[in-house]
């Protein structure tokens, strides 16, 4: 009954990493200055190593703009797109959305009223427009939310990776009819290893869940894990 579900697309980029070491970085949100930190801590080379973020690059934090020159100048950068991401692209695209949750931070530091910072913009846009919703990486799959854990990775609707918090309750707020999604993910031992973000959390150890939003922008924690010992590394805001 009804259309037939439709299916988010998994974006496979084990073939660009190779070899390569890789670190997944958790919700950025203009924290410039800790990723940068936090990179320097692990011996990140920029020229060879893979950075892959669990999205929500704009919004809310200090220096979004910059966050966004850096990330897109990287030679091996990948993402997924978050829920604040997803947005802006509404916003810049001329439709209407709420100004809330630091999406003004974002259009004053994008110069959304000045001519000259026009071409800019649109580069952001194309940018934030073109992230996939779901990457395959060597050790799983990232994703911003998370995932309908009642269904496999390749059955997934662009709401759960942008939105999911509680699984079956009324919303993806329902915590009091809804059950953390990752909690059910991790009950099945089959499903694959998902690294997120979205749900601010310093306890990312699930045996197939690692969450990675350390709340930075909230003045807590910036979560990197390292492909080359297999841990979350912590910088402080």
């Amino acid at each position: 009954v009804g259309q037939k579900p439709h299916y988010v697309q998994v974006k496979d980029i084990r073939p660009e990493i190779g070899g390569r070491r890789f670190v997944v970085v958790g919700d950025l949100h203009g924290c410039l200055d800790e990723l940068q930190e936090g990179l320097a801590e692990l011996d990140f080379n920029e020229a060879e190593d893979v950075l892959v973020s669990v999205g929500d690059i704009v919004d809310r934090g200090p220096k979004v703009r910059e966050t966004l020159e850096y990330v897109m100048g990287l030679p091996h950068f990948f993402s997924v797109q978050g829920n604040h991401d997803s947005k802006c692209v509404r916003c810049l695209e001329g439709k209407q959305v709420k100004m809330t949750n630091g999406l003004q931070v974002t259009l004053d530091e994008l110069g959304n009223s000045l001519p000259e910072s026009k071409p800019f913009r649109d580069k952001v846009l194309n940018f934030l427009r073109d992230l996939p919703l779901i990457l395959r990486i060597p050790t799983g799959y990232v994703v911003h939310a998370g995932f309908d854990p009642l269904m496999s990775v390749a059955e997934q609707q662009k709401s759960d990776c942008i939105y999911m918090r509680f699984y079956g309750g009324k919303t993806y707020f329902d915590s009091d009819q809804g059950i953390l999604w990752s909690k059910l993910w991790a009950q099945n031992k089959e499903n694959p290893l998902v690294f997120h973000g979205h749900i601010p959390s310093l306890d990312p150890s699930r045996p197939n869940v690692i969450n990675l939003d350390g709340g930075c922008v909230f003045g807590d924690y910036l979560l990197i894990w390292d492909s080359r010992d297999q841990i979350v590394h912590y910088t402080q805001a």
